[in-house]
């Protein structure tokens, strides 16, 4: 029996590789994993657990049939009659159960590879596997939840879209807007300098204006992770571990990185990273109270942010290396990026003008 801590996406990829079958009971999910194992091109069942406690958004279910109708090797299926948060992953072979692993990952970018000994998988035991009635056991619970499934193209599949309301602070050139919602937030891609809202010149929109950055192609970007945004969203934007060392002790990285679903289709995986405020701050709390440090921006997963700026170009009809102003914003009728906390690991945004 092997227990896993680390790289638990590379093991289910080995599992999955060396089957000619697969079946996933997951309470979470996220696209692009879905995805990565559907690539292999085996037979995989998909059973999402938790969909109808608001972890199934409209924007994930459009994504979701895509996937669907994109690989005909792949079957989505949504729990409805009841909440399951089991995560079970089971691997067959000629019709034979070669493999099953059972833990605390979902089968989601946050589950699969978050830093180590954040979750566990665990192979069962070779005995088990050959043991008639642990398996006619384990038959009878996934045929219990296929029989409470639907199909992901089924029309009784019902979602609901999270409402954004807003505020208004400042006034004249000063004002902007602020969500209500405390789950989703509005990011602004200007900053107020003086008595106008700017595009700063290297940094933000124009990270890869900076000196010493190579654009690698593209203007790299970032969005600013500000104090406003902390203080009125503290659910959507994770702190920083005090301490994540491994079982070895060494210091891990400061933030996993996450999936984040945009409202034209794109996937992005993203990462949190820096150094941003620190709530209570420090002169309001005394030398050893504790407290919660924020990261100061979020950018791409590849290493400098030239996604992220190709990316949100693109989306404005600007060219890779163009370097963004408040009269770009202003023709693109849109400053914000609306970004929405789902899940654990999980978000989504809009950008659309």
């Amino acid at each position: 029996m092997g227990v896993y801590v680390d790289g638990l996406e590379q093991v289910v990829i080995d599992n999955a590789s060396s089957s000619d079958e697969i079946a996933i009971i997951s309470g979470y999910c996220s696209p692009d994993t879905i995805e990565k194992i559907a690539r292999l091109g085996k037979k995989l069942d998909f059973y999402f657990g938790m969909a109808s406690r608001g972890a199934l958004t409209p924007l994930l279910l459009n994504k979701l049939q895509d996937l669907q109708q994109n690989h005909a090797n792949l079957n989505i299926f949504v729990v409805s009659d009841y909440h399951v948060h089991t995560k079970c992953y089971i691997f067959k072979e000629n019709g034979d159960i070669k493999n099953i692993l059972v833990g605390s990952a979902n089968c989601s970018i946050n589950g699969l590879r978050s830093g180590e000994n954040s979750e566990l998988l665990v192979d069962l035991n070779k005995n088990e596997l050959i043991n008639q009635q642990y398996l006619n056991d384990l038959d009878l619970y996934c045929l219990e939840v296929a029989q409470s499934s639907l199909p992901i193209d089924n029309k009784e599949i019902l979602v609901f879209p999270q409402s954004v309301t807003t505020r208004s602070k400042g006034t004249g050139s000063y004002k902007y807007k602020i969500s209500k919602n405390p789950f989703v937030a509005l990011i602004p891609l200007f900053r107020i300098k003086g008595a106008k809202k700017v595009v700063p010149d290297s940094s933000g929109l124009n990270w890869g204006n900076q000196k010493g950055h190579t654009k690698k192609g593209s203007m790299e970007s970032y969005f600013a992770v500000t104090a406003e945004l902390i203080d009125n969203h503290p659910i959507v934007f994770p702190f920083k571990p005090q301490k994540r060392n491994t079982t070895s002790g060494k210091i891990t990285r400061d933030y996993d990185p996450i999936t984040v679903l945009w409202d034209d289709g794109t996937v992005m995986e993203m990462i949190f990273s820096g150094t941003g405020v620190e709530r209570p701050s420090k002169g309001n709390r005394t030398p050893d109270e504790p407290y919660k440090q924020y990261p100061k921006q979020l950018t791409s997963a590849d290493g400098g942010g030239a996604k992220l700026g190709t990316y949100i170009r693109r989306r404005m009809g600007l060219s890779p290396t163009h370097k963004i102003t408040m009269s770009d914003l202003n023709s693109f009728k849109n400053k914000y990026v609306e970004f929405t906390y789902i899940q654990d690991g999980y978000y989504e945004a809009s950008f659309s003008n």
